[in-house]
């Protein structure tokens, strides 16, 4: 991959940022911030980016079938 351009597409300023998931229904990546509890959205066709601060700690993200998502929480599920 010698040569292959590399750019920010969502300066989040997240301090830990992790678990990237694509979403195919809306075409559209979802990330953590694991330290400052929250959810990021990046429409790359759009060029939008979304912010949902969490209630309390949060350890992973997962997609439903019917749409949307559910979230771990140290509080609980969401």
């Amino acid at each position: 991959m010698e040569g292959t351009a590399v750019r920010c597409v969502q300066p989040a300023n997240a301090i830990l940022g992790e678990g990237p998931l694509w979403c195919p229904r809306e075409a559209v990546l979802y990330c953590l911030d694991i330290k400052r509890p929250a959810v990021y959205r990046f429409d790359p066709e759009r060029g939008q980016t979304g912010r949902w601060p969490m209630p309390s700690d949060i350890g992973c993200m997962a997609l439903r079938e019917a749409g949307g998502m559910v979230v771990a929480l140290r509080s609980g599920f969401a």
